[in-house]
This record gives C-alpha cells, sequence and structure tokens, in this order.
C-alpha cells in the first residue's frame, strides 16, 4: 500500500512540475512563422509578385518583431510590428527575378527567440535560352554546353 501512496504522491508532485514549466514557459513571448518556406514560383522577367507568411506570438508577452531580407525580394507590409501575446500578424513579401535561374534568399524576423522563413522564386522558363533550361533540369549534365 505504502508504495502505490508514493507512486501517487510522485504523480502528483510530477503534474504540478509540468504545470508550472508550462505556465513559466508562456509567459515569455514565443514566436512562430508559418510556413518555414515560400515559393513564389515561376515569375517573368521584370515583373513583381506577392506572398505572405504569418508570425505569431504563442507567449504571454509582447515583444517587437523585425524581418529582413535582401536580393531581388522586398518586404512590402507587416515587416515591423509590435505583437501581443497571443496574437498574429501577415508579413507581405514582394519577389521580383534578379534574371538568376533561381532566387533565394532568407527572411531574418528578430524578437522572441527569432525565425528565418525561405523565399524561393524561379525566372520563368519561357524566357530562358534552350540550353539555359536544359541546365536547370540538369545542373550538372557534362553534355549540357553553350
Amino acid at each position: 500500500m505504502k508504495t502505490l501512496a508514493t507512486i501517487a504522491g510522485l504523480s502528483l508532485f510530477l503534474n504540478c512540475l509540468a504545470g508550472a514549466q508550462r505556465e513559466s514557459l508562456l509567459n515569455w513571448p514565443v514566436l512562430v512563422v508559418m510556413p518555414s518556406v515560400v515559393d513564389f514560383g515561376a515569375v517573368e522577367k521584370n515583373t513583381t509578385v506577392t506572398n505572405t507568411f504569418l508570425v505569431e506570438n504563442l507567449g504571454g508577452r509582447t515583444f517587437e518583431m523585425n524581418a529582413t531580407v535582401s536580393g531581388p525580394f522586398r518586404i512590402v507590409s507587416g515587416g515591423s510590428c509590435s505583437m501581443e501575446p497571443r496574437t498574429v500578424g501577415v508579413v507581405t513579401i514582394a519577389h521580383t527575378p534578379s534574371g538568376a535561374p533561381i532566387d533565394k534568399e532568407m527572411v531574418l524576423c528578430t524578437g522572441a527567440g527569432g525565425a528565418r522563413v525561405l523565399l524561393t522564386g524561379r525566372l520563368s522558363t519561357s524566357l530562358l535560352s534552350d540550353v539555359e533550361r536544359r541546365r536547370l533540369v540538369a545542373p550538372h549534365d557534362p553534355d549540357v554546353s553553350d
């Protein structure tokens, strides 16, 4: 009988401990981004397209969130904001192809531990030469030459 009481007491202690840890974690801001990869797809040269990702504060404190990106991507809106507890924001990104077959950059979000979002976009293959198109399909194929 003493063993059963000890197990019940230990179980109660662990449940209380887990609750205390859970509560203390939620007292801090927690930044989550969704999705972690944003693909703009194939984009025509000299054309700008936009896409979005969500930022969410799952925690219990307010923090300042700032998002930065470089290259052929730029932040249109939502890149700097105060994130109240348990709120969601939208970051809008624009992509204008650089002229390279594939563009890739990382959005860095600061605050509450930070987060990253990978951005990708492709130059529309209708504007590429046959050789450039074959290199996209088989980038390491020695038979693809100029």
